[in-house]
């Protein structure tokens, strides 16, 4: 037998292999499906009641406001703003467009843009895997208004942990540059104009599309939560899951000092969580972007934002 069948027979093995562990994951969430069958329909109504009654509400309107800032203004035109994105983050000035949309749309717009400057040949590769590591943020809406304002009851609190996020993602955007080169082809700027029936559309797309996730990582949480009888453990878990439900988990829970809670709750804003990279990886997907500089970016960032979180409750 020559080397190149026994290579071809070893190479259909492993395909067999992967397919049949892959079947393990799926037994797995049908067995707990089952179990937890009961307790489903709860958790989708938690979902479902922090979509109606916080979320909706607070992020909907405020996504039509940021979509008319960001059509009737051009970032790029503005030179020092963008001779100030070249020198921090050693990435080419045009891109400065996706990462202030980032943080006022905030995700996943922030990684669309990206790859949409990427693919037109803006931005290097190298480029762009920095570039979604520090721009696909939560946008003021969904923390000022969704869990400053509806969850926590305050507006302040909102304010604290929307700035925590926007310091520690030009820190994580300055540490990833370091002993970087910006490329230097000049992007052109088109001039577009607003329309107000597309933003209607868009906002109410990107707004379900928010409750969904929200609703399917209510069942993750639901499910974790009755296999952890622990709330110091479970509070310590989420923020790696899913932004809504831990802010909500913390918010609710009188088991933590509210500085704590701030804190965390920072931390899941700003790593953004498991529900947020899935939708950033769908973007990426047939794409020759890699993720990993992503995902230690969005660790990076969220342990920033948890010490400014830190240093502002405490100055405040």
């Amino acid at each position: 037998m020559t080397d190149l069948k026994k290579a071809n027979i070893k190479r259909q093995l492993l395909i067999k292999i992967k397919s049949s562990l892959a079947i393990i994951p799926s037994l797995c969430l049908l067995l707990i499906s089952i179990l937890f069958a009961p307790d489903i329909l709860n958790y989708v109504k938690d979902g479902l009641h922090l979509c109606f009654n916080v979320i909706i509400g607070s992020v909907f309107p405020f996504m039509i406001l940021t979509d008319i800032i960001v059509a009737t203004t051009r970032f790029e035109r503005i030179s020092w703003l963008r001779k100030s994105f070249e020198f921090i983050f050693k990435i080419n000035g045009c891109a400065i467009s996706a990462f202030i949309i980032g943080i006022l749309c905030g995700f996943p717009i922030g990684v669309k843009v990206s790859l949409d400057l990427y693919k037109s040949g803006y931005i290097s590769k190298e480029e762009c895997e920095r570039l979604i590591g520090f721009s696909n943020n939560t946008g003021p809406a969904f923390i000022i208004s969704g869990i400053g304002a509806g969850m926590r009851g305050s507006i302040k609190d909102g304010v604290i942990l929307y700035a925590s996020m926007i310091f520690s993602a030009i820190i994580c955007g300055l540490i990833l540059g370091r002993s970087k080169n910006s490329s230097y082809k000049k992007a052109t700027v088109t001039n577009t104009s607003y329309d107000f029936s597309a933003s209607i559309k868009s906002s109410s797309i990107n707004t379900l599309y928010v409750c969904a996730f929200i609703v399917f990582f209510s069942i993750v949480c639901g499910v974790l939560k009755s296999a952890i009888k622990n709330n110091l453990i479970y509070s310590l878990i989420i923020p790696f899951i899913e932004i809504s439900n831990s802010a909500k988990s913390l918010s609710s829970g009188n088991f933590l000092n509210q500085n704590i809670e701030m804190i965390l709750t920072s931390f899941a804003i700003s790593f953004s969580g498991i529900s947020v990279h899935m939708q950033a990886r769908s973007f990426i997907l047939g794409t020759d972007i890699s993720m990993k500089t992503y995902y230690g970016a969005k660790l990076l960032q969220g342990t920033l934002a948890s010490l400014i979180t830190l240093f502002l409750v405490i100055l405040i």
